[in-house]
């Protein structure tokens, strides 16, 4: 019996391949360096730089880094987080200087013949002037906002005054018309405070001002405040309480503002005669608050950016919206220490869950 003879390649010779390839790599990326002025780096399984772009090379200030660790090389010029390659896109600062670059960064995985080899390539893009232009606009939009508040609430308070009877009595039309102009001023403060708390968030402008309150008395208070958008569209309010009273330390504005926009959105993306149901239960660390919707919900690859700022689906079915809701109340929920995550499917729901500290477990231990 013949025994079927095996090929083995010797150490030098898969060595060559190997560098053969990283060559190839490297003539691919010389080339494409004449076109663009982003620092490109490939990674291996192993998170070794294999090839990279010339300009990284100046950018590092050293003249060899193939095979060496690429976190080991960037965190002496860069702030990474441990999970950078875990995201699609990122924004780091560059360390030393003052002030500094900023990068975005662009990860993705390095396939080869359509399978998944552990390799990256990864793009950072110098993008410190168009921080600093954003960082402009931003200033300019919280001015105008700010600005824009006052006459906003004056408008609230005579349209309330008037609709109580203060300055006579009203006929059903004249009220109709006027309930309709209180809640399209009270839907504009409400954008005007989120394009506020965004600015405040990213500028570290924001104190939280805790204290205890019963978190399912709270939920009630908020969903009440929203019973014309219930009514408007017929949609039942429910509610689910693990426990009879939950008490949370929290600041009351800003959770009020990040669990309003969940609900209003459910109500907003639901179909007319749906349900809202929120929900509320302790765990012995955690406080969680669920909204959940029958409403049309979104497909998976929609879910990746629901957080990122000026994302919105609203415009796909005919509703106003900033984009930025979602953000800021992820960034309120992070403030309070805790997370905020969603599950969704196109045509059947959504539900968001905001999940927090409980801060009488860490009181105790």
């Amino acid at each position: 019996m013949s025994v079927p003879k095996i090929c083995v390649l010797g150490k030098e010779t898969l060595l060559k391949k190997l560098d053969s390839g990283a060559k190839e790599l490297r003539f691919i990326l010389k080339a494409i360096n004449s076109f663009t002025d982003n620092y490109i780096i490939v990674l291996d399984e192993k998170r070794k730089i294999i090839a990279c772009s010339d300009s990284f090379f100046d950018l590092v200030k050293k003249t060899e880094i193939i095979g060496e660790n690429f976190f080991n090389v960037a965190e002496k010029i860069i702030d990474l987080p441990n999970d950078f390659l875990s995201h699609k896109s990122y924004f780091v600062k560059e360390k030393g200087n003052m002030p500094p670059k900023i990068f975005q960064a662009k990860i993705e995985k390095y396939f080869e013949k359509f399978e998944d080899n552990g390799k990256y390539i990864i793009i950072l893009k110098d993008v410190t002037k168009d921080s600093e232009l954003q960082a402009q606009k931003d200033n300019f939009i919280a001015t105008l906002t700010h600005d824009l508040k006052t006459p906003v609430r004056a408008d609230i308070m005579s349209l309330e005054l008037l609709l109580k009877g203060k300055f006579g009595d009203l006929s059903a039309a004249q009220t109709e018309i006027l309930s309709e102009m209180l809640n399209s001023n009270k839907f504009m403060m409400n954008m005007l405070d989120t394009l506020l708390a965004k600015y405040k968030y990213e500028n570290g402008g924001v104190e939280l001002t805790k204290c205890d309150f019963d978190l399912n008395n709270f939920v009630k208070e908020v969903a009440k405040e929203l019973k014309c958008l219930f009514e408007e569209k017929q949609i039942k309010c429910e509610f689910g309480f693990g426990e009879e009273k939950i008490k949370i330390h929290a600041d009351k504005i800003e959770l009020k503002r990040a669990l309003s926009n969940l609900i209003s959105n459910a109500i907003k993306f639901n179909k007319r005669g749906g349900f809202v149901k929120i929900s509320t239960a302790k765990a012995d660390d955690k406080i969680k608050i669920t909204v959940e919707d029958n409403g049309i919900g979104m497909s998976e690859d929609k879910l990746e950016h629901i957080f990122d700022k000026y994302v919105s689906y609203a415009k796909r079915f005919r509703q106003l919206g900033t984009g930025l809701g979602l953000y800021v109340a992820k960034k309120t929920i992070e403030a309070h220490g805790g997370k905020i995550t969603v599950v969704s499917e196109a045509d059947k729901g959504s539900t968001f869950t905001i999940i927090l500290p409980n801060y009488l477990t860490q009181k105790a231990n």
